[in-house]
This record gives structure tokens, sequence and C-alpha cells, in this order.
């Protein structure tokens, strides 16, 4: 018995995730072309006369939030390329002069000439102007907000796996512009792919991204769809200059952190451990245990550890990838660093759907809240939107850790995080097509609160009910009602009646009826509205 039923399951799983990638996945070609044509923020440009205009204009923290990196692109390599800068939009004296970096493989269409430029020494609190410009050439106006020093409220916009084929890129744009974000967080999986068509993917991506990644800054961590031939990453270590990281971002130092407010955020890489061969996985294990040696001393000061990365320690979506392996390689080489370092948060993306899950350590539930917990809160939202569709779950395959998943209600939505104080943290997965919250919670940490240096497990959740279980409980419960109705209900209300049914009704009594049966249609007519 037990092995037909794993045959059906086993038949079921392969049927469901062939249909899945058969139909929603679609035409690669067919959904790019729909999105070249509907796609209101990929511009045209004259390339006559702009081969020195800067485009592709993001920006990213430096070593500190007081130090901003500008990045952009041009057609042709330009002389006298720079960044003028202020705070005040008519009067921008100050002037920081840029560094180079060809991007030619893979790029046969896109732009091949990158610049950065670093911008030091900001004044915290103060909303800069600056126009990048090159050949005499500028571009802009553009401003960012240097985040307040020691700032308590901090409000993020968190997400990953967004393509071209979005419909979640307007919705973005228009919180980023808001002024209320102090980053912006992309969590892997940028573009489908950067280099996809000859960089021209990368190109158009970079244009949709840009009025949103030109005021706040834009962090990201590499993800699958970022690895080219030969693991090189060349396009997302090209394109993109991260915060205490060179520039182009060396292979052996795809991860980085820094302190924003009460928050030291990590971004590591998850890719290490499917490509060059693990070359690369024992340098960033060193760097973070030393990172997260160095946070866990400062938390009179960063209270908050939280980390991203692109693919899960655990997912319930069954379509083979490594986090529902029973020997994930990702979860085998970070899971117990992150808990042993006390890690808060893990933001994670890859699985194309949104599932947030109880706090876990060794498949073990160790918490079922979300205050003062004993392993690290992991959420995975990598929902925002690709040709790729979604990841659809299994109905009744539900593990005890997920404590709450969405399929294709959450596809094209992004996450937004409220760092509140020293003690809470407002966490809600929001729909980019019609703004409704899919998921909201509030993570608490007592001020003073220190994890227990045991590992210790809760009770299990009571075992889920098959088919067959949930019949025999049905009948059961029936056959229990009919009993006592028949052999205890009935007797009573007969011995009631005999009693009075020779007495006359009272005047109270018809008003109680009156009122009981007024009551009962209000009732109803308001279930109705």
């Amino acid at each position: 018995m037990v092995f037909l039923h794993f045959i059906l399951h086993y038949v079921t799983s392969v049927v469901l995730i062939y249909c899945c990638c058969h139909f929603t996945r679609g035409n690669e070609e067919e959904d790019y072309k729909k999105y070249l044509k509907a796609q209101a923020y990929v511009k045209d440009f004259d390339i006559s006369s702009d081969l020195c205009l800067p485009r592709h204009v993001h920006i990213s923290y430096d070593n500190e939030t007081n130090n901003m990196k500008i990045m952009w692109s041009t057609i042709e390599q330009c002389n006298n390329c720079e960044v003028s800068y202020g705070t005040n939009s008519s009067v921008m004296k100050s002037r920081s002069p840029s560094k180079h970096a060809f991007l030619t493989k893979h790029n046969k269409k896109g732009l091949q000439h990158l610049y950065m430029s670093e911008l030091q020494n900001l004044e915290s609190n103060t909303t800069y102007y600056y126009r990048p410009v090159c050949g005499n050439q500028p571009s802009g106006m553009f401003y960012f907000h240097v985040p307040p020093n020691n700032t308590e409220v901090a409000d993020y916009l968190v997400f990953g796996d967004m393509g071209v084929v979005t419909q979640s890129i307007h919705e973005v744009v228009k919180e980023a512009q808001s002024g209320r974000y102090t980053a912006v967080i992309h969590a892997g999986d940028i573009a489908y792919s950067l280099f996809s068509k000859g960089g021209k993917v990368g190109d158009d991506f970079m244009d949709m991204i840009e009025p949103a990644a030109s005021f706040v800054p834009y962090l990201t961590c590499p993800g699958n769809h970022e690895i080219e031939k030969h693991d090189t990453f060349y396009h997302y270590r090209h394109r993109f200059s991260m915060p205490n990281s060179d520039w182009p971002i060396p292979m052996d130092k795809m991860w980085y952190s820094l302190d924003i407010g009460l928050v030291h955020f990590i971004s590591y890489s998850t890719e290490v451990f499917f490509t060059n061969n693990g070359k690369y996985i024992k340098a960033q294990k060193e760097w973070l245990l030393q990172d997260l040696e160095f946070a866990n001393s400062r938390r009179n000061i960063t209270p908050w550890i939280i980390a991203f990365g692109h693919r899960p320690l655990y997912c319930s979506t069954r379509i083979g990838d490594d986090c529902s392996l029973e020997y994930s390689k990702v979860r085998f080489g970070l899971e117990r660093i992150f808990y042993e370092s006390k890690v808060d948060i893990l933001l994670e993306a890859h699985e194309h759907n949104y599932e947030r899950l109880w706090p876990v350590y060794q498949g073990k539930i160790t918490d079922f809240s979300y205050k003062n917990v004993d392993s690290p809160i992991q959420i995975i939202t990598g929902a925002a939107g690709s040709h790729y569709g979604t990841d659809h779950f299994v109905r009744g395959d539900q593990p005890k850790w997920s404590a709450f998943r969405v399929g294709e209600p959450a596809l094209n939505s992004y996450g937004r995080m409220l760092v509140q104080n020293r003690s809470h943290i407002w966490w809600e997965q929001r729909s980019a097509l019609n703004h409704s919250v899919i998921d909201e919670l509030w993570i608490i940490k007592d001020v003073g609160f220190q994890r227990s240096a045991n590992i210790t497990y809760v009770e299990h959740l009571p075992p889920e009910l098959d088919l067959v279980d949930g019949l025999v409980l049905i009948c059961v419960g029936l056959v229990v009602s009919v009993f006592c109705f028949k052999f205890v209900v009935q007797p009573i209300r007969k011995k009631r009646r005999g009693k009075n049914q020779h007495a006359p009704l009272a005047q109270d009594d018809y008003l109680e009826d009156e009122e009981e049966e007024e009551f009962s249609q209000h009732s109803y007519h308001t279930s109705l509205i």
C-alpha cells in the first residue's frame, strides 16, 4: 500500500511539473516581443547623437551610507566622464571623476562602456542632486537622500527574480520614487538574463530599473541566471558595483556587508556551491564567519542581522530545486553558520512564488511564532515576475515548517520591510497588480533577548489527516450527533413541551419572539451587504 501511494504521488508530481513547465513558461520569444511593445520604460535613442549620453544610471552605497557609488553606460568610450552633484539642483559645483570598464563578452548588441564614480563624505540626512556627464552630454536630473546617522526607522523594498517580462516594475518605480525607502534589495536573477540576446536584455532591464535604482541605492546578490559561460558572472560583476567591493567585482568577493541604521546587512552568494567546482566556497565561508563575529560584537549598535541570498535553504516547491532536496548544498554550507551566528532574518528568492517559514533548524521547527525566536526567520520572495511564470505548489504537500505560502496569486509581487526600532520589524508581501497585501507579520525581538545556547525544538504540529481519516472522522461525528439528538435532546424537549403546553404566553414572550425575528432578519440582510 505504501509503495502504491509512493508511485501515485511520484507520477502525479511528474505530470504536474510537466504541465507547469509546458503551460506557464510559454514561448520566450513571444513574451519578449510583447514586452518590447508594452514596456514604457525602454526608450528610443538616436545613436548618431547620443554616443556619449549616460544611460542605465543606478546607485549603490559604498563602504558606508555617507558614500555613494554612481554607475552608468554609454555607446562609445567618451572623455571627461564625471558626476556633478550638490544639495541644490540649480547649483551643482562638486565634481567626481569616474572609472571606466569595458563590457565586451556576450555583449555584441549591448552598451560596452561602463563608468563608476564615487561620491565621498556626504552629509547625513541630506538630499543630493546629481547628473552623470560624458563628453559634455549630461543625463538626468537625478537625486538621492543620504539616511540620517544612527537612524532607527528605515523602509526597504525587497524582491527577487525580476525579468524584463514583468508587471511589477511600474509599482516598484512608484514605490522607489515615493521617498520613503532607504534601499532596494534585488535578491538575484536579474533581467533573465543580463547577457541574453547579445546583452540587449540586460540593457533593456537597466533602462527599466533606472527610474528606481537612480533614486534609491540598489543592492544585489548573484543568482543562477547571472551565471555565464565558464562560470564567469561577467555581466553581473561589471554592470554593478556593490558596497565594500572593488569594481569590477572580483570572483572571490561576490559578497559584502553594510551597516544601515540598526541593521547589519549581509549579501552572500549561493552560487559558489554550483559553480567553479566549489572553488570559492571556502573564501566566502571564512569571510562570513569573520564578518558575523564582528557584527555580533556590535549588537548594541546594530541589533539586527539580516542576510539575503538567491537560493533558499528550504522550500516546499517540488520541481527538483536544491532547496527541496534532503541533502541541499546551500543548506549544508550555510545553515549552521547562520544559526550559530544568530542571524535574525534570511531574505531569499529563486522560487517563483512566496513562502514564509516557521523558524527552523536542521529540518525541525524551533518556534511557532516570530517573537524572540531561536533560529533565523526565512522569507522567500521570488515572485517579482518573469516570462517563466509561477513555480506552483503541490496541494496537500506542505511541510510543517512552511507557515504560509502562495503560488499563482503571488506572481508580480514584492516585499516591504520596515525596521521600526531595536525590537520590531514589520514585513509585508504586496501584489503589484491589485495592491493587496498577500502576507504581513511583526518580527519581534525584545531588547536584551539572548538566544538559547542549546538547540531546542518545539512539539510538532498534529499529523496531517489524509482523505480516508477525514471521512472516518466525519462519519463518527455524524453518528455521535444523531445519537445525542435522538436520545438526549428530544426527550428533554418533549418533557418541557408537556409542562408548558397549557400555559398562556406572557406579553414579554411575544416581544422576545418579535425582537429575535427582527434581529435574525437584520443579520441576514447584513450578511448580504
